[in-house]
């Protein structure tokens, strides 16, 4: 890493070739990957992470680095392809493992979703809630579901957004806790636009919450042209 930010990029390559004999055979193309991407060999890393899956085919780890590698160099047929590998492999699996089966289903949804057809924000939506828990959708999903429906033109998919995030708010509450700068900017803006007359005050009151609780180095993140 540090030959590489200094700019010594064939320097990297001469360690990185040097360090290949060390690593045993499953760790060998996943590291080589990381490192050809990291000196901008994505041919070579596209060839090494390959590697990985066909000798691990099964390997939730390595199906997430493909999809990752993919999403970065904005190859979205193949990153869904991955990710389609993933959740074939959903069932039986537990902690960890079925950690990266929630990640592939954020994950697909939020690309499905960015045609903008409101029919594939509908299959996205669905896929979100795959990943509920005891009845409930955990708080990233809940965000992410406030996030894409709160994008859409019409009235009814904001005060969906809204809902999903008074709900997170309700229950943060309940635990002694709160919404995060980005939710509360996110749930202020939605109030901005939405048509109940109580909704001003509750927007006011949402970005003055936010700016008291961000620092004064943060605050030009948010708009406050309330």
């Amino acid at each position: 890493q540090y030959l590489v930010n200094t700019n010594k990029q064939e320097e990297a390559g001469d360690v990185i070739a040097e360090m290949q004999g060390h690593l045993t055979d499953e760790q060998e193309p996943l590291v080589m990957g990381m490192c050809y991407q990291m000196i901008g060999r994505g041919d070579d890393a596209e060839k090494a992470y390959l590697r990985a899956f066909k000798n691990q085919p099964q390997s939730l780890g390595v199906l997430r680095t493909l999809v990752t590698f993919y999403v970065q160099n904005r190859n979205r047929p193949m990153a869904i392809d991955y990710l389609d590998k993933m959740l074939a492999l959903e069932d039986g699996q537990s902690g960890s493992d079925m950690n990266n089966i929630r990640w592939a289903r954020r994950s697909k949804a939020q690309m499905i979703a960015q045609s903008g057809n409101y029919q594939d924000l509908q299959r996205a939506l669905a896929l979100i809630d795959e990943n509920k828990a005891n009845g409930s959708l955990p708080r990233s999903e809940l965000v992410q579901k406030a996030t894409l429906l709160g994008g859409r033109p019409d009235y009814e998919s904001r005060s969906e957004a809204i809902s999903l995030l008074e709900e997170l708010q309700f229950r943060l509450q309940g635990q002694g806790m709160e919404l995060a700068p980005m939710e509360k900017h996110l749930l202020a803006r939605l109030y901005e636009k939405d048509y109940k007359p109580d909704s001003w005050l509750k927007c006011r009151e949402q970005m003055l919450e936010l700016i008291a609780s961000v620092p004064p180095s943060q605050s030009q993140v948010y708009k406050f042209d309330f």
